[in-house]
């Protein structure tokens, strides 16, 4: 399937061994400019496909492969997305491009979602088995034209009023962050409560942490049904989104939540220019900055879709380096106390990952997300 001239540019090639991969994968696609021709908004629509393909392809595959392609069509950018893998082929793509049917205990709202946040979509099971699933988004707006060189060289005149020395204008570069996420049910429970969610922009990023009440299917339904709403909602924000957008997301997410078993929730909104970080919280996931003082988010008593008070948003200022970690009650909170005074960002990100890992507790499902913040 192509419907356009493809780009003669590099293509983009991520393998997928875990889930842990897929923030990566997302992050990837944005921190290299990939997606320079499309507007905000179109891009967290590409990273939220890319995401649900690659989430697809750990879950019932185990591991395979995301590829991307730019293409072109009558001066209007897009871009192909291929999802390949060797697991076990659909049986029946009819019932699966079907809302709420699926053959993983989970919601199955991936490819369904896909398929309204595409132009097309091609689903095929070849022979040997494995399936492979090609999706084409394009964009709204006409890729922008170079602007055009002057007739002759332009020279500025500089007055005696002009200051001796000369002044840069050129801004700082947005923080780059480095994202990493894990989940693990209660054992020997195979469905997760918890949810773990992240998309970037040029400038901004949001992060979602779900621990939802209880364990087992209702935890991991009301989980999904909740996140699915997040990321359908964050959509619409604009490119440059405030303190108002994340409360307002907290309120919408309570409505979303009720007649489910509740959630506790993290929401940590990152402006990679002016290096801060907004969190909002209600219930039992943490929020800590690796540092032996630093910063910590303070949340509300209670769950959304229950009752719980209006919190307060907390702001904090982010280094050139830093690294902050939110966390369910499944992991243990006096372990990662101690593993953020002996560990700073400069940490490598594996060996932090692992001692985090090792600090989840067996009798409740267990999650985290760690991001790492550096400078280009």
């Amino acid at each position: 399937m192509n419907d356009g001239t493809v780009i003669p540019a590099p293509v983009l090639e991520f393998k997928l061994r875990r889930r842990g991969d897929v923030t990566t994968v997302v992050a990837e696609v944005f921190r290299k400019g990939f997606l320079r021709d499309f507007s905000t908004e179109e891009r967290g629509i590409i990273g939220t496909v890319v995401s649900e393909l690659s989430t697809n392809i750990v879950k019932y595959a185990g591991h395979g492969l995301i590829r991307l392609q730019l293409l072109e069509r009558n001066g209007f950018p897009g871009v192909s997305i291929e999802a390949i893998d060797q697991g076990p082929s659909i049986s029946d793509v009819n019932k699966a491009m079907q809302d709420g049917f699926s053959t993983g205990g989970t919601l199955g709202l991936g490819l369904p979602a896909v398929r309204r946040l595409t132009d097309s979509m091609e689903i095929t099971t070849p022979v040997g088995g494995g399936t492979r699933v090609q999706v084409i988004r394009w964009g709204r707006i006409p890729r922008p034209n170079p602007p055009a060189l002057p007739a002759r060289p332009v020279v500025t005149k500089t007055t005696e009023k002009s200051s001796p020395h000369p002044v840069s204008t050129t801004a700082s570069p947005p923080l780059d962050l480095s994202i990493r996420t894990w989940e693990r049910p209660k054992p020997p429970l195979t469905v997760c409560g918890d949810r773990v969610w992240s998309i970037q922009t040029d400038t901004h990023a949001l992060i979602v942490h779900l621990d939802a009440l209880g364990h087992g299917t209702k935890a991991a339904t009301a989980a999904s049904s909740i996140l699915e709403f997040i990321q359908q909602h964050s959509q619409k924000w604009p490119a440059e989104p405030t303190t108002d957008h994340l409360l307002g997301l907290l309120e919408a997410s309570h409505l979303a939540a009720q007649g489910t078993v509740g959630a506790s929730i993290a929401l940590v909104l990152v402006d990679r220019l002016q290096r801060v970080l907004h969190h909002i919280g209600v219930g039992n996931v943490s929020l800590l900055q690796f540092s032996p003082t630093g910063f910590e988010g303070i949340s509300r008593p209670g769950a959304i879709g229950q009752h719980y008070r209006r919190p307060n948003i907390c702001t904090f200022s982010i280094k050139n380096v830093d690294r902050f970690v939110t966390f369910s009650d499944g992991v243990s909170c006096s372990a990662v106390r101690r593993l953020r005074n002996l560990s700073g960002p400069l940490t490598d990100e594996s060996v932090v990952q692992e001692q985090m890992m090792g600090a989840a507790k067996l009798s409740d499902d267990a999650s985290f997300i760690l991001t790492t913040c550096f400078n280009r």
